[in-house]
């Protein structure tokens, strides 16, 4: 048993992402009707962090974070056609259309050993050449899953990055494997959709054109310390 006070050898760690805003954590919880995944909230040390256990790496979890000034319960998200995309930390739930609430859990964090970001080494990237293509892979797993799916966006090196874990199912195994593609110009978007009446791909901060199929983008503050061109 361990010492009180002494955290245990061994078990999960957390390996913390920053992303780039609250928004994008809201939008990866955000499930586009009046409900939404849970996300949690750690109050310590005069310090409030909004955080989503988004995606494993053998016995670590990537909590994607974002620090905030306020105390709250509930995070709110509004997106829509017609509506600027926003996110608001509020103490009260109201039904609005084009609106999803995530419940903020308050949770002690500190029983789990946070991961040094140069000891994940476990990870393979590998290069899909069209981002077009990435786009299309991601969202053919979505109708198959029946949800919507999302990747990552970050700068490096001056180019924009985006990426998925374990995009190919049958190139799977034990070692996780994050999908990639880069493009040379600067963007920050929300949405990625594709268009299957022309087999096109374009990118969109708002959400509900039914022409379109979306994949959500969630932005990071900046790169996952794993990644390597």
């Amino acid at each position: 048993m361990a010492k009180k006070g002494k955290k245990e050898k061994g078990g999960r760690e957390l390996l913390y992402v920053e992303a780039d805003t609250i928004e994008d954590i809201a939008r990866w919880s955000s499930r586009f009707d009046s409900s939404a995944k849970e996300l949690i909230i750690s109050n310590s040390k005069g310090r409030h962090r909004i955080i989503a256990l988004v995606d494993s790496i053998q016995d670590t979890s990537i909590a994607l974070y974002k620090d905030v000034k306020v105390e709250a319960d509930t995070l709110r998200y509004v997106y829509g056609n017609e509506q600027t995309p926003s996110a608001e930390l509020v103490n009260n739930f109201e039904q609005r259309t084009g609106s999803s609430y995530s419940n903020l859990i308050d949770i002690d964090l500190s029983k789990f050993k946070e991961a040094k970001p140069s000891a994940i080494k476990n990870v393979r990237s590998v290069r899909v050449n069209k981002l077009d293509d990435l786009i299309k892979s991601v969202i053919k797993r979505a109708v198959i899953r029946d949800n919507i799916e999302y990747v990552y966006a970050f700068e490096y090196k001056g180019k924009s990055v985006m990426g998925v874990f374990d995009l190919i199912e049958e190139l799977s195994d034990e070692k996780k494997t994050f999908y990639y593609s880069i493009s040379n110009k600067k963007m920050k978007s929300s949405f990625a959709r594709y268009k299957f009446a022309t087999n096109t791909v374009d990118f969109s901060n708002e959400f509900g054109e039914h022409s379109y199929m979306y994949v959500k983008i969630i932005n990071l503050a900046r790169p996952f310390p794993f990644f390597k061109e």
